[in-house]
């Protein structure tokens, strides 16, 4: 029996998922909801009255946190709402404005330097954190600390620092998310479809799986601002999870530069797999743009797969599409037969750094 039947012998997994990274794949409903609670239930939330701006400050897996609230508030809510992923602070945050600090860990050095930064400018801090540094920032300076279970990669905590930080923000009557069993009910249907028992023929996370191991690389698009986030976060996850390289862009925006990249056949072309996450509603203008789009890139590439979501709450479908895609990098690191915990190259470059 070839290596490529492990998908449908769940079994099998543990031969390379050593840390069983696929448990915790899997749990994203569970912990979306245990994590709203944990927001809900901070002892004493700040005041947060005339809020002009709203900061989110993390980097790499906490930092995806920010990009997928802001992509859902930004067309709900009328403050502007930003993400912050460097050392510094941008001069608008200020007074008015809530910072809220994101680091599993609680010792990334980017999030902690940003973080005083932004006190330091008269922002209002929330921190999330699993402990560390972070959350004794939070603690000395009085300011509200979200605390989520510590331990998890912090790319496999994505659900208990999202719904931290709705539960956070719906108590403390900043922004009124909709509730995380919404969401998390529809990621189970979702699971029915794309989990470990469902047959590598009807179940299209791991058709892709197979798609992209047979590929030498993926380009990972996202149509809309959703969408875009969920690509952005796919292609993290191939990274981390499967050691896999994908490079990543959005419509419509790659309408005006990367699409003149496939007009000359060439070996990177040949070999390069396209995914593409639609949202569920799609403007027909925006939609004859992406089809007209993968109409030229088709024929130069090895193959295009596209994922419309299903649900019509926009955030059930943007976590939707992030559920496929972390299902989809887990599986192809079992292909590929890499343990998807380690992150050897984080960990060295985090040593150099402290040295």
């Amino acid at each position: 029996m070839s290596w490529e039947s492990i998908l449908d012998e769940v079994t099998r997994y543990r031969e390379v998922d050593a840390g069983d990274v696929g448990s915790l794949v899997r749990d994203l409903p569970e912990t979306l909801e245990a994590g709203e609670a944990l927001g809900e239930k901070v002892a004493r939330p700040g005041r947060h009255e005339g809020v002009a701006r709203v900061a989110f400050l993390g980097v790499g897996g906490s930092g995806v946190v920010g990009r997928v609230l802001t992509a859902y508030l930004e067309a709900r809510w009328p403050v502007p709402v930003g993400v912050v992923r460097e050392f510094h602070v941008p001069a608008w945050v200020g007074e008015e404005t809530l910072a809220l600090a994101v680091s599993y860990s609680g010792n990334t050095l980017e999030t902690l330097a940003a973080a005083e930064e932004a006190t330091a400018q008269g922002a209002s801090l929330v921190a999330l954190t699993g402990g560390g540094k972070l959350e004794k920032l939070a603690r000395k300076s009085s300011f509200p600390c979200i605390k989520v279970p510590a331990g998890r990669p912090p790319r496999c905590s994505l659900g208990y620092m999202a719904g931290g930080l709705m539960g956070y923000l719906r108590r403390a009557g900043v922004f009124e998310f909709p509730r995380a069993g919404v969401v998390a009910g529809h990621l189970r249907d979702c699971w029915l479809r794309w989990g470990f028992d469902t047959p590598s023929t009807v179940n299209d996370a791991k058709k892709l799986a197979r798609e992209l191991y047979a590929a030498g690389g993926a380009a990972v698009y996202g149509a809309g601002p959703l969408a875009a986030v969920a690509a952005e976060r796919c292609r993290t996850q191939l990274a981390e999870n499967a050691k896999y390289y994908a490079s990543g862009h959005a419509f419509p925006e790659l309408c005006h530069n990367e699409l003149v990249a496939f007009e000359v056949p060439n070996a990177v072309a040949r070999d390069l797999h396209v995914v593409v996450f639609r949202p569920s509603r799609e403007g027909c203008a925006e939609a004859r743009q992406v089809d007209a789009a993968l109409e030229l890139i088709a024929p130069v590439v090895r193959g295009v797969t596209q994922l419309r979501a299903e649900a019509e709450n926009d955030l059930a479908a943007l976590f939707e599409l992030i559920y496929f895609g972390d299902l989809v990098s887990y599986y192809l690191s079992l292909l590929r037969r890499v343990d998807p915990k380690p992150v050897a190259s984080i960990e060295k470059l985090k040593r150099a750094l402290a040295s």
